[in-house]
């Protein structure tokens, strides 16, 4: 499975190196701070993708959001257009804005959509 990684600042990488202990051997990061992918590039010997054409070109099927909050549905929303499933760090987004939007896009293609929440999963909540 191929997977985006949108957003490689600590959040990210932390993602990246989950999915790899898990065994994901295709992941395709992309940052474009080229401090960020250089480090990207050192701490994981994988090629940090700087354009997000070249991220698409490749045909992800899965998309992690995890860039600043503020580009999480733009980010979201290009990659559910272009069929990826959808894992968005929270917060979902800064604003209400196009919620609705992502939200129509992603039932009209039949998209898996989760938004990380770090105690979803904790029986006292």
């Amino acid at each position: 499975m191929r997977i985006a990684i949108l957003g490689c600042g600590s959040i990210g990488r932390r993602h990246m190196r989950n999915l790899i202990t898990l065994g994901c051997t295709d992941l395709l990061p992309y940052d474009p701070a080229p401090a960020t992918a250089e480090i990207i590039e050192k701490e994981f010997a994988l090629s940090c993708c700087r354009e997000l054409d070249e991220v698409w070109s490749r045909r992800p099927e899965v998309a992690f959001v995890t860039c600043p909050t503020s580009g999480h549905l733009s980010l979201a929303l290009e990659a559910a257009r272009r069929g990826c499933d959808l894992f968005i760090e929270k917060p979902l987004s800064h604003s209400l804005e196009n919620v609705d939007l992502l939200s129509s896009e992603v039932n009209r293609r039949q998209r898996i959509v989760m938004v990380g929440c770090n105690m979803r999963f904790h029986p006292g909540p």
